[in-house]
């Protein structure tokens, strides 16, 4: 076991080298310490533990190949006991399922043994500079919720206010990030939220549609290609990854990507750099790549259809974009801010009772999209200052509230006592039924939404209507 240190402070970035060669270890140390970084070393995996528990440590580069405890339970145990430790793996050729395992795991990234002693001054730099931006803005972290600035990204449900603290967190590391989501519900603003947050948000936000680029163009599209490359290639071109360089690249429906050039997408993130099409020369690139998919990108891996190392490359973080249909406390501002932003010269200037129950009990099968585009069309239609309810489409019908079911033989709904229904009015039913939900869940809407048998949206009206919240 060694500590190297070196005026070494709780500031310091540490890295614990972990690896039975002693001679790796030694190249390592000559290499980086004119860096500046600080070094524990471990021959195995129960020295690294040792130091672990004794010594702060911010990055463990782990061999995967050791005796006895292997790096890959050397990992699991790190992440177990301490999990704020970043991990890289480094791998010997041929090792791509163990590099697959090590992701799912949770190890940060990996390094080939053989790599370049470029290439891994590099990506140990840049992995100081991460941890440097994560101190830099952990005040920044600690209060994400009233520290969001990026007003497109509306909304203050439970759901969207946990959406914007993640996107303040993620937003100053230079992680892959994967967004998920149904069509329509903003993805492209959650990426565009994340680059604003970020160091980069100065340089390009280079965004690429996969699905509206044919198969034979993409790779051109995406790294280049050189003049006379192929027919029609008149003059050279940079491609979208140079375009943005010291930026971000949003790769949009990430899963149309056809798996020959997954082999290529994956290559250029791992090393950084690209090679266009019909050159011999490659070129370093400085981005970060944000991806988005309304697919299930874990069942497109089962069937094959997307690489598995891929897929753990760019989800290092994955951030989930709720529907409409469970942001039913931000329909309104949505609603109000689509008909400000459109209306234009239009005398419409508010949207009546009417037509936002309308709007709460619609099921927004398209999302954040199809609300602007039904706000946009009535403001058209609209003929006075009030958006109404004819204003809106013939399709936007009230969702029919389910009744709350009764016992077998008679009497009232479950758990609502005898007598707590005043007369045999429905609303009068009804009143007591979501009165009775939100006393078994302890107020919470979305609980007792489902206990009823309804949309959160509409049981926020029916609230409202009854006077319950």
């Amino acid at each position: 076991m060694a500590v190297v240190e070196s005026h070494m402070t709780a500031e310091s970035f540490t890295i614990l080298l972990v690896d039975d060669e002693q001679n790796y270890r030694s190249s390592l140390r000559r290499l980086l310490q004119p860096e500046g970084f600080q070094f524990l070393e471990a021959g195995d995996a129960q020295e690294a533990l040792t130091l672990l528990s004794g010594h702060h440590v911010d990055l463990a580069l782990l061999d995967v190949r050791m005796p006895g405890m292997n790096g890959l339970e050397l990992l699991a145990r790190i992440k177990e006991d301490h999990p704020e430790v970043s991990v890289l793996m480094v791998t010997a050729f041929g090792d791509l399922g163990m590099v697959v395992e090590a992701m799912k795991a949770g190890a940060t990234d990996f390094l080939e043994k053989n790599a370049s002693t470029e290439a891994i001054r590099a990506r140990l730099v840049q992995a100081r500079r991460i941890w440097q931006l994560e101190q830099d803005n952990a005040a920044l972290r600690r209060q994400s919720a009233g520290a969001f600035d990026f007003p497109p990204l509306i909304g203050t449900s439970v759901a969207m206010t946990r959406l914007k603290e993640a996107v303040v967190q993620v937003g100053p590391s230079d992680a892959s990030v994967l967004i998920e989501g149904e069509t329509g519900t903003g993805k492209e603003l959650v990426a565009h939220a994340i680059h604003h947050h970020s160091r980069r948000r100065d340089k390009p936000f280079v965004v690429v549609d996969c699905t509206s680029i044919s198969e034979t163009l993409m790779e051109s599209e995406l790294f280049g290609h050189m003049k006379g490359a192929y027919t029609g290639a008149d003059a050279s071109d940079t491609g979208l990854f140079r375009s943005a360089e010291g930026g971000t690249v949003f790769l949009d429906e990430i899963g149309e990507i056809p798996l020959a050039l997954q082999v290529k997408l994956l290559r250029v993130m791992q090393e950084r750099e690209v090679r266009p099409v019909g050159s011999t020369q490659s070129y370093k690139v400085d981005i970060r790549v944000i991806a988005a998919t309304n697919r299930h990108l874990p069942e497109q891996v089962k069937r094959g259809t997307f690489r598995e190392d891929l897929y753990y490359r760019i989800a290092v973080v994955t951030l989930e974009v709720p529907p409409l249909r469970e942001r039913g406390d931000d329909i309104t501002l949505l609603a109000q801010s689509f008909l400000e932003l459109m209306r234009g010269d239009s005398p419409v200037t508010r949207i009546e009772e009417e037509a936002m129950r309308r709007l709460f009990d619609h099921g927004w099968p398209g999302n954040v999209r199809e609300l602007e585009n039904v706000i946009h069309r009535a403001i058209i239609l609209s003929r006075g200052p009030g958006l109404s309810a004819d204003d809106l489409p013939p399709g936007l019908a009230p969702a029919p509230v389910a009744e709350p079911h009764a016992p077998a033989g008679g009497g009232t709904p479950d758990g609502i006592p005898a007598g707590s229904v005043q007369g045999d009015s429905m609303e009068n039913y009804e009143r007591a039924a979501i009165a009775n939900a939100l006393r078994k869940s302890g107020g919470a809407r979305r609980e007792a939404a489902r206990m009823l048998g309804i949309g959160e949206a509409t049981l926020y009206r029916k609230m409202h209507l009854y006077g319950l919240g």
